[in-house]
């Protein structure tokens, strides 16, 4: 199927997942009613979706497809998961919610460089793209609950040689841990009072002021053996709460923000001049003219939030999508 959707382009490869994203939320939305065979016996939760990853021009490049229905559930306030329990508003409400879709693209740009004694591989992150589709809808169709969407809460990335790998020597990351700062500004207001008493009166008054630069996203890396991991994670910049958490959809404050913004747009684009820092791998000499396979791979976190209807339903749901990559370590390519 790799091959079959890089030859039909990009166009064609959207339009034929969506197709086939409708049909897999239709059959996970019959499988959680429990019509069929299914009934019989307690089948184990399998997530849905589809990816693949290739080596092109210097890019590593993963697509994932995957059906918010079949993303595995992992924060929920509601009663049950099958849709005959619920009331009909919410039934209606995460009906729509089922017909929606992640498109991932999460593109890295590498650079291999030839030294005395080794071999230096640069990687970056060059774009991270999440978008939440909805499916089966014409789009100038007035649809219930259209604006009701999942947005993006968390991503893990990862890129690295294959687990055993023993021709690298070492891993060198480029962002340190995340060490805030803040600004303390302190006024000091002196008065006195001297007058005919011949007890003089002082008073002292002192205030300070702290001011803290926070974003939404809180970036971070980290290694896992010889794979670099990057982290970003959506907050509460008023809690700290991590949004995927669901602290700040059950009290932790500041969520309506969060309901608005992300809850419409339901999608989130990361560039190199957000998140712009490399890693570096020093491999062995003696793998010079070899092809190599590195491993790589992304898990996506979506929360939900309501937008625009009276409900306190939230949840948030996971995808874990691995593959493989070309490291072609050939002078002159």
């Amino acid at each position: 199927m790799r091959t079959f959707l890089i030859s039909i382009g990009v166009d064609a490869e959207l339009c034929f997942m969506r197709t086939f994203g409708y049909m897999l939320a239709k059959w996970s939305i019959l499988r959680e009613v429990g019509v069929g065979l299914q009934t019989l016996t307690q089948a184990r939760f399998q997530p849905l979706g589809f990816s693949y990853a290739n080596e092109a021009h210097g890019l590593w490049v993963m697509k994932g497809y995957a059906p918010v229905s079949g993303m595995k559930l992992t924060r929920s306030n509601g009663k049950g998961n099958k849709f005959p329990v619920m009331e009909a508003e919410e039934s209606v409400l995460r009906y729509a919610l089922a017909h929606q879709q992640l498109e991932a693209v999460i593109q890295l740009e590498y650079s291999v460089g030839f030294h005395d004694g080794y071999i230096l591989v640069n990687a970056r992150v060059d774009n991270l793209r999440f978008h939440v589709a909805r499916l089966g809808f014409n789009k100038n169709d007035e649809a219930d609950y259209q604006e009701e969407k999942h947005f993006p809460s968390r991503i893990r990335v990862w890129v690295g040689p294959e687990v055993g790998s023993t021709y690298v020597a070492g891993l060198s990351l480029g962002r340190s841990t995340g060490n805030g700062e803040r600004e303390v500004e302190t006024q000091r207001i002196v008065k006195s009072n001297v007058g005919k008493s011949k007890v003089s009166k002082v008073k002292a008054r002192a205030r300070v002021s702290t001011k803290t630069k926070v974003k939404d996203w809180r970036w971070e890396q980290d290694a896992e053996g010889n794979a670099v991991v990057f982290d970003a994670v959506l907050c509460n910049n008023v809690m700290g709460h991590e949004i995927a958490a669901g602290l700040a959809a059950s009290g932790g404050g500041g969520g309506g923000k969060f309901q608005k913004r992300c809850g419409g747009a339901g999608g989130v684009v990361f560039a190199g001049d957000e998140y712009g820092e490399g890693v570096g791998w020093r491999l062995s000499r003696e793998m010079e003219g070899s092809v190599l396979r590195w491993r790589i791979g992304g898990r996506v976190w979506l929360s939900y939030w309501p937008n625009n209807v009276k409900s306190s339903y939230y949840e948030t749901r996971c995808v874990e999508w691995c593959d493989e990559v070309d490291l072609p370590l050939i002078p002159g390519k």
